[in-house]
């Protein structure tokens, strides 16, 4: 008895590849899904950034306006 290593039969490489691609499939499609999350969220950020502009810019004139009137 000789102790060869088993050599898989082409069936068998392409059942393992084709389980390799579908994980890889998987994992694009996780990354996809993310990418579009991040996308969405940044989307949303912008679209309300004046809102933090505009809160700022009054903020600031309160407080000049607090500064300047007890000077």
């Amino acid at each position: 008895m000789t102790n060869t290593p088993h050599r898989p039969t082409a069936t068998e490489m392409m059942a393992r590849i084709e389980g390799r691609l579908a994980v890889i499939e998987n994992k694009l499609d996780a990354v996809n899904d993310h990418e579009i999350r991040i996308r969405a969220l940044e989307r949303h950020r912008y679209q309300t950034a004046w809102i933090t502009t505009i809160g700022t810019a009054i903020l600031t004139t309160i407080l000049v306006a607090v500064i300047t009137k007890s000077i």
